[in-house]
């Protein structure tokens, strides 16, 4: 299949042995086994530019469980886990306390109705965007590197917003009759 891949912005080719097909966040993913890599790879629909049936044949391992493969990712992406630690206000502690984000997640109460939630994941970017979520609400404690992470993205969001931005409706011709 051809794939666009976000990561390097260029359409790329792949021979997948297809796992599992899962709806997630508004999307269609597939997951399947990549030779090439060696390695389960995870595939957005929308971005499949053009599949091709081949007549190769495969087992797809009968272990193999989408539940399992992410067990440690905080959304669909796979990567090696790390031990996150982020502080959450009072005005939303008792919400970020209240659902399962992850197996992983504990809390604890640190006074004045603030919470930390420790969790070990991977997925940097959707942790990211899921902490982000909370506006000024919650704070990357540690790692460090998430916490630099996260501070270049506001960097980079509040200069977007400093920049003057005017869009111009398209012209279109009246003709007279």
């Amino acid at each position: 299949m051809d794939y666009f891949s976000v990561h390097s912005q260029k359409k790329k080719p792949y021979v997948v042995d297809p796992y599992r097909l899962m709806y997630f966040r508004g999307g269609m993913y597939l997951f399947g086994f990549v030779e090439a890599y060696q390695q389960i790879r995870t595939f957005a629909v929308e971005r499949i530019e053009e599949i091709v049936q081949l007549t190769d044949t495969f087992e797809k391992p009968a272990d193999f469980s989408v539940k399992t493969y992410l067990e440690s990712s905080f959304g669909l992406v796979k990567e090696d886990p790390f031990d996150v630690e982020i502080l959450f206000k009072a005005d939303v502690a008792s919400y970020a306390r209240a659902r399962a984000w992850h197996p992983s997640q504990k809390v604890r109460d640190i006074g004045n109705g603030e919470i930390v939630m420790s969790l070990h994941v991977g997925g940097e970017f959707e942790l990211g965007a899921w902490i982000l979520s909370f506006g000024p609400s919650a704070t990357v404690l540690s790692p460090d590197r998430l916490r630099r992470r996260i501070e270049a993205d506001l960097k980079r969001m509040l200069a977007s917003y400093r920049k003057e931005v005017t869009v111009v409706p398209p012209v279109t011709k009246v003709r007279k009759p």
